[in-house]
């Protein structure tokens, strides 16, 4: 098995920080979160100095999430955000990129416009933006990440990935937070390891989202790897919210005997 491995940045702690810990971890990637201060124009201003710095490190980014509603109900809206999204795909291919992340957000009313209307417009709208990035020759993997308290739950991944045939990040956490215990992630990853492109590895104690580094919570990551067929290739990344590089390298060292032990590195 041949597990590609990385880093989530986040917006409270300097992006340079994360590429540092990456290279002197012999981690394979950053995964920046085109946000904030890093968003996709900074792939082509302030942060192509530092990419050119650490070009040994290949690129994964995670699209911006809050307020982009790929299921809204006014047309308008919806065409804004494949447009910017779009936009975001293109300045991170031409950056290197290989592997986007996008949340299936959908934020209008539920009680008011009903549950499998919002899903079928984010299916659609993920639908434009493979169909967008295939027409202009984007050389990048779009995956769609699980969320919580979202209209496209789960459970509406398999239909999902059928119709848009995106790839998926299957985040540890919040999987858990949707009520699914260790033997229901396990059977999840078995069952849609055909789909399954990349992961946010994060722990917990419970059903919350704590983001504690790897092997602080609660989560059998071994078990969640051994669900996966020896000829798996794809990607993990550590994403912890910390102030703090030492967890990231805590989370790094557990992950490297985790897949150690599972004998699941090429």
């Amino acid at each position: 098995m041949d597990v590609h491995r990385g880093v989530v940045t986040q917006p409270d702690n300097p992006v340079d920080a994360y590429y540092r810990t990456a290279a002197e971890l012999g981690l394979d990637y950053v995964e920046v979160m085109l946000d904030g201060p890093t968003d996709r124009h900074w792939l082509t201003t302030d942060g192509a100095d530092l990419l050119d710095s650490y070009d040994d490190l290949d690129l994964v980014v995670h699209l911006p999430f809050e307020g982009f509603d790929l299921g809204s109900p006014v047309d308008g809206i919806r065409d804004a955000v494949v447009e910017e999204l779009h936009a975001c795909h293109t300045a991170a291919a031409e950056a290197g990129a290989d592997k986007s992340v996008l949340h299936p957000n959908a934020l209008a009313w539920q009680k008011a416009h009903g549950a499998e209307a919002l899903v079928d417009r984010v299916i659609e709208s993920i639908r434009l933006l493979r169909e967008y990035a295939d027409r202009d020759g984007l050389d990048i993997t779009i995956t769609v990440e699980n969320i919580y308290n979202a209209a496209v739950e789960l459970d509406d991944f398999e239909r999902l990935l059928e119709e848009t045939g995106a790839a998926m990040t299957f985040d540890t956490g919040h999987a858990r937070i949707e009520g699914y215990d260790q033997q229901a992630m396990a059977e999840f990853v078995a069952a849609h390891t055909d789909h399954i492109s990349h992961f946010h590895l994060n722990d917990t104690r419970g059903p919350t989202d704590e983001h504690l580094p790897v092997g602080a919570g609660s989560i059998d990551f071994a078990r969640l790897f051994a669900a996966l067929p020896q000829s798996w290739t794809g990607s993990a990344s550590l994403e912890v919210t910390t102030p703090s590089m030492e967890y990231i390298e805590y989370s790094a060292h557990q992950l490297d005997r985790i897949l150690s032990d599972g004998d699941t590195r090429s």
